[in-house]
């Protein structure tokens, strides 16, 4: 890490909403979408010559199964902390996917998805993620947030379909759309695919802002309630977008402390943000994460460390430890290991927040957001 990263990693546990409380709050993104649809497929793209090798969410993600989450539940349920409740981990969720045969068949003309549950239906081993959802919920552990109707920028997908593009259009016949820059004819596009707000155009911005009320809305549909925050894939909107994210009914916006904020034709303005801060025009609330918990990032460490020292500094300065997470760690459906290690090392690092800090409090982001509008910051 640089010694300006260092230094502003730190300076940023300094403005904001502080309590003297120890809270944890978990958030793992990218639940519900897909990625990665098999063994075979992860080999079809490395041959067509994808990086899959380069990107750890290329090697190991892939949509959640049955089998993931119980295990996954099974971890969560092993610890309790001082007043009695369970970790909960903040599933920042997808609720769409592309519905690839429909697109197929219209001849790339048009744009169209199939609801998260019904990707379900299509793989084996899924048909009680759902169910297991809903358990989570009622017990407390794993609570569904927003993270976009997909993880995916439409407009930039099917204009390279539309202009024949080798290497999309073989992902394509994958299931695959997580594709960088590098491998697109829009040179300005230097985000990818996945970056699902980020803007070529102001145009953009008109889609994107029908695309965030029908993806609260599918949000609803399937979990019963509304998402309280938003996390953009990527994390990358235009600030217009806001007014769609509080019409929606979103009360929180998740984004790094200082958020790259697209303006169009690969070009970006620095905008800074902390825990607590409140949008003077829309009354948005910002969730700043301050914590990283990433076991697969590096073959030679569980991340187990890296995670306690970051909470460490967060409790030094009074302030909660939000733990930045993603799905890709949690999965076994490509890599069986990969899910072995990261459980492990979840199970290791609960174990050890409880015994370096007896006092400590699991909360989901929801109740963060609850407290931080009941005390002034």
């Amino acid at each position: 890490m640089s010694k300006l990263k260092s230094v502003f990693k730190f300076a940023g546990n300094i403005p904001g909403f502080h309590t003297s409380k120890k809270l944890i709050v978990f958030t793992s993104d990218d639940w519900g979408g897909v990625r990665l649809l098999s063994i075979g497929a992860k080999k079809a793209l490395s041959e067509a010559g994808f990086d899959i090798a380069g990107n750890r969410f290329d090697r190991y993600d892939t949509l959640e199964s049955n089998t993931d989450i119980e295990h996954l539940f099974d971890v969560l349920l092993k610890h309790r902390d001082s007043v009695g409740n369970y970790p909960v981990i903040a599933a920042v969720a997808n609720v769409a996917n592309p519905d690839f045969e429909k697109i197929k068949n219209n001849h790339f003309s048009e744009y169209y998805y199939e609801t998260f549950d019904k990707t379900l239906n299509r793989y084996p081993d899924h048909e009680k993620v759902l169910t297991l959802y809903r358990k989570g919920i009622e017990l407390n552990i794993f609570r569904p947030e927003f993270h976009g109707r997909e993880h995916l920028h439409t407009n930039r997908w099917l204009c390279e379909l539309q202009s024949g593009n080798k290497m999309v259009s073989k992902a394509f016949e994958y299931e695959f759309f997580h594709i960088g820059g590098k491998y697109l004819n829009n040179h300005a596009a230097e985000r990818g695919l996945g970056a699902a707000y980020d803007i070529d155009n102001v145009n953009d911005v008109l889609d994107q802002m029908k695309i965030v009320k029908d993806g609260a809305d599918i949000f609803k549909n399937i979990f019963g309630y509304s998402s309280v925050y938003f996390t953009p894939p990527a994390q990358y909107y235009h600030k217009s977008l806001e007014e769609s994210m509080v019409d929606a009914g979103f009360k929180m916006i998740d984004v790094p402390g200082l958020r790259k904020m697209p303006l169009g034709s690969n070009r970006y303005a620095t905008r800074f943000h902390y825990l607590g801060q409140k949008n003077r025009d829309n009354g948005l609330r910002y969730l700043t994460r301050n914590a990283v918990f990433e076991p697969n990032m590096s073959e030679n460490s569980d991340g187990v460390q890296a995670c306690l020292k970051s909470i460490e500094a967060a409790f030094k300065y009074n302030r909660p430890a939000i733990i930045s997470n993603h799905r890709a760690a949690f999965v076994g459906g490509i890599d069986i290991a990969n899910r072995d290690k990261g459980l492990k090392s979840l199970d290791l690092l609960l174990s050890e927040i409880i015994k370096r800090w007896p006092d400590v409090e699991f909360i989901s982001a929801a109740s963060l957001y609850e407290l931080m509008i009941n005390k002034s910051c």
